[in-house]
């Protein structure tokens, strides 16, 4: 498959099926090319808010991909931004509240998805989605 990308920035891709199709389609391309890829599995993120600084929230890259710097608050709708992944969030097993309630996945085909995300996807991002709607979060401890 050719990369639509390359010819059109614009290009968006009309359903989740070919969004992956370019996605993987890239992928082969780069590893071809020996192209470095990032890789934060497993790796937590933390995100707090601008407008509400105690709204803090963490998550989990469950597959490789591209994350957002910003991100909606889940609390209050505000905008969050990005701690980039830092090394000392607290364990999860000794401070349960820092437990990532958020993960970044990348979709399966067939899955339900906003269309306004198919080119975020094409081009290697992921979408976020709660994982444990009963977890203590540091966000609400705080509150």
């Amino acid at each position: 498959m050719l990369d639509p990308f390359a010819t059109d920035p614009w290009y968006q891709p009309e359903s989740l099926d070919e969004a992956l199709d370019i996605y993987e389609a890239r992928e082969a391309r780069f590893q071809a090319q020996g192209e470095p890829r990032l890789d934060l599995r497993g790796r937590r993120n933390v995100y707090v808010c601008e407008d509400v600084p105690y709204h803090v929230f963490v998550t989990i890259d469950r597959d490789a991909g591209v994350t957002p710097f910003l991100k909606t608050c889940p609390f209050c709708g505000g905008t969050a931004q990005s701690r980039c992944y830092p090394r000392n969030i607290p364990d999860p097993e000794l401070h349960p509240e820092w437990a990532a309630r958020y993960e970044w996945y990348r979709p399966e085909r067939g899955e339900a998805v906003d269309p306004q995300l198919f080119n975020h996807i094409a081009k290697g991002g992921l979408i976020f989605r709660e994982i444990d709607p009963d977890a203590v979060s540091i966000g609400k401890w705080l509150q």
